[in-house]
């Protein structure tokens, strides 16, 4: 095995230790904040639009498809980035079995 294919695989490690650091964190931080106060605090995905981009009000109070804004609201925040992160270490770790 050549020196890239070790780098490669150091970076697909990497891309997976942060994607479960982006499905675990928020989680963990509503459970921290339900142990402190009583009061479940979901992160949900639209938080984390608004978060990053707060003219994004749109994606918090639609105006159509409602149903489908309902159902994404239910996702914990960091899913979906997780998920990314998981499928990109996979095809590093995938193209490196050829």
């Amino acid at each position: 095995m050549s020196v890239i294919d070790e780098i490669f695989k150091l970076i697909a490690l990497a891309l997976l230790l942060v994607g479960f650091g982006f499905l675990f964190v928020p989680m963990g931080w509503q459970v921290f904040e339900y142990l402190r106060s009583g009061i479940w605090t979901p992160v949900t995905i639209f938080d984390v639009v608004f978060y990053f981009s707060p003219e994004a009000a749109y994606a918090i109070y639609p105006s159509n498809w409602v149903g489908l804004a309902r159902v994404i609201s239910m996702v914990n925040g960091g899913f979906l980035s997780s998920l990314a992160f998981f499928f990109a270490s996979a095809t590093i770790f995938g193209a490196l079995e050829d």
